[in-house]
């Protein structure tokens, strides 16, 4: 309580961007962890599928699958008597709208943690401008006490804005790898089931 008395009211938004960036950070993790599991039965099901050239059933596990990557497999299956070029530019129109799945909330972190650095910001330039108050108003008696009290009201909301946004910027930047990787993948997997779809592997 003393540190967030000593931080004032900024403390506070810079405590709602903490439990924000926490939340996408956590939201993000068990996404894509929920994704991989779906994607590895799904990706061994469609195989069998496949070679069977069983497209019925392809499509009903795409749809079962509920994931980006099934969602575009679904997509090409259901291309599949269209001539090559048309199919791939469905394929490709697909994949321009599940790429923002894994991506979604990412690009809002970076958001947080930029505002969470700037409030921290804020706080300190507060407590100067407090901590000069007091020197001026002081009348030629330096009141010890309110000069401690500002000075801690722009270090406490320095630290607190800093311990919010670096976090917050690595943890995004991992998630943007995450995201990459997860998109090469994804593109790997539908070029290679659109080949077999056109026969040109089986």
């Amino acid at each position: 309580m003393s540190i967030f008395t000593a931080g004032g009211i900024v403390l506070i938004p810079i405590i709602i961007c903490g439990l924000i960036a926490a939340f996408i950070v956590v939201e993000r993790f068990v996404y894509f962890r929920a994704i991989d599991k779906r994607d590895e039965k799904f990706k061994k099901d469609i195989d069998i599928y496949l070679t069977r050239h069983d497209y019925l059933s392809a499509e009903s596990a795409s749809s079962n699958a509920d994931t980006p990557t099934a969602q575009v497999i679904k997509k090409a299956i259901q291309s599949k008597k269209l001539i090559e070029a048309d199919m791939r530019e469905m394929v490709q129109c697909e994949l321009d709208v599940v790429v923002p799945q894994f991506e979604h909330w990412i690009g809002f972190l970076g958001t947080v943690a930029n505002a969470a650095m700037l409030l921290g910001l804020l706080g300190t330039v507060i407590g100067i401008i407090e901590a000069f108050g007091v020197l001026g108003d002081g009348g030629g008696i330096l009141n010890q006490e309110s000069l401690a009290l500002a000075i801690a009201h722009a270090l406490v909301t320095t630290a607190a804005g800093l311990c919010v946004a670096i976090p917050s910027f690595v943890f995004s930047s991992f998630l943007e790898k995450i995201v990459d990787s997860k998109i090469s993948e994804m593109e790997r997997f539908v070029t290679g089931t659109v080949l077999r779809l056109t026969g040109r592997i089986l």
